[in-house]
């Protein structure tokens, strides 16, 4: 597979001359789909957490009503099976919308298919995490928040170690075979000292039209993974400009810093939820912090947490990414050809072109590409 060397250098304000409209009810749309699922998921959970659901749950165990692994699985296990359930038109509606605005390209046997298994893998991290807290809270009740703050850093480098085989139940990953995109990120990497396992093809379009690129892992398990999608719509020198910034982030050690930055955001959380426990065992007729209806409060409770201490998290990402699409230019400097490939992901993704600063700092992980652009350019005259 080979990148598009013919094609025309654009200009961000090309991209929203030709498709601001288009760019703005999509944008619409999925806005009001996410504030609907967040808003109706939360109230559902609420609802089922007041109504006694839980409690329900823990009251008809087969393996009774105090804690053990087997009562907090059982009540865990069906709790996660209905909100799945619930959430399941809502999902189902937004893939019809990508697939309305050419982007998605699974089937609907295909989106069943990654359904189950996106179910089965959040039964098993749940299983894990959930376990993990409850084994804190029953044991050292009054440090849990303490343990589960530490046991947040040994699951959180799992995940990130694991990640690229777990984007691979999804999507097929497979060694880059050689030619111009390999030499592209091969000479990028070298340039920019990055030693790593291999490079490989992401098979995005098995799922989506759309174009994505990544770094993944530590040390030497670190793997640059190309988006086919990416490949098949990008000049090589833009192809430089994504790998330069996705290799950044591994060379300002983003991993280690996202994770540390989340870790601080979980311990504020957990000790939340401990602060409110004395009333949650009142409100919600609990037997004590172990207690496996407990299940519902502790999800009740980060749910309304992280939709406000998230944004803190969001606010930070932004800044990484700032400073990737900066460490970018220095490496390659130019900043016609940075500004074609962000002009690019923008029209192959239908990024919208003027979301409000107050949306930004509610729903943006990454800056917006109009941002993005005018810092590079800034940038760039305080270096001439």
């Amino acid at each position: 597979m080979s990148h598009n060397a013919d094609k025309d250098y654009l200009t961000y304000q090309q991209v929203v001359d030709e498709q601001s409209d288009q760019a703005q009810a999509y944008h619409a749309t999925t806005v009001k789909i996410e504030l609907f699922s967040t808003v109706f998921e939360l109230l559902v959970l609420a609802l089922l957490v007041i109504l006694g659901f839980p409690n329900y749950l823990r009251d008809i165990s087969p393996y009774g009503s105090e804690y053990s692994f087997l009562s907090v699985l059982f009540v865990l296990v069906i709790f996660v099976l209905v909100d799945f359930v619930i959430s399941l038109p809502i999902s189902y509606y937004s893939e019809t919308i990508e697939r309305q605005y050419g982007f998605a390209t699974r089937s609907t046997a295909g989106w069943v298919k990654d359904k189950i298994k996106e179910l089965v893998l959040s039964v098993v991290i749940f299983v894990l995490l959930i376990e993990a807290l409850f084994a804190a809270l029953n044991f050292v009740p009054d440090n849990w928040w303490l343990f589960a703050f530490l046991g947040y850093f040994v699951f959180a480098g799992l995940l990130t170690s694991l990640s690229p085989y777990l984007i691979s139940l999804f999507t097929k990953i497979e060694s880059m075979e050689e030619g111009p995109v390999r030499a592209t990120v091969e000479s990028v990497a070298a340039q920019m000292e990055l030693e790593y396992d291999d490079i490989y093809t992401w098979n995005m379009s098995d799922q989506t039209t759309k174009a994505n690129a990544a770094v993944t892992g530590f040390g030497k398990t670190i793997r640059i993974m190309i988006g086919d999608t990416l490949m098949e719509n990008f000049r090589g020198d833009e192809i430089e400009v994504v790998m330069a910034h996705e290799i950044a982030h591994q060379k300002h050690k983003d991993i280690y810093r996202g994770i540390l930055f989340t870790g601080v955001i979980s311990l504020i959380a957990f000790y939340l939820i401990d602060l409110g426990f004395q009333s949650a065992l009142t409100a919600f007729d609990l037997n004590g912090l172990s207690d496996p209806a407990a299940i519902g409060y502790i999800f009740l409770a980060l749910n309304i947490i992280f939709l406000f201490l998230g944004k803190i998290n969001l606010w930070h990402s932004r800044g990484r990414e700032k400073a990737a699409d900066l460490a970018a230019i220095r490496e390659l400097g130019d900043l016609k050809i940075f500004e074609s490939a962000f002009a690019r992901l923008s029209q192959q993704n239908l990024s919208y072109p003027n979301p409000s600063k107050l949306e930004v700092l509610w729903r943006y992980s990454h800056p917006p590409i109009r941002d993005r652009i005018a810092y590079a350019v800034k940038y760039q005259d305080s270096r001439s």
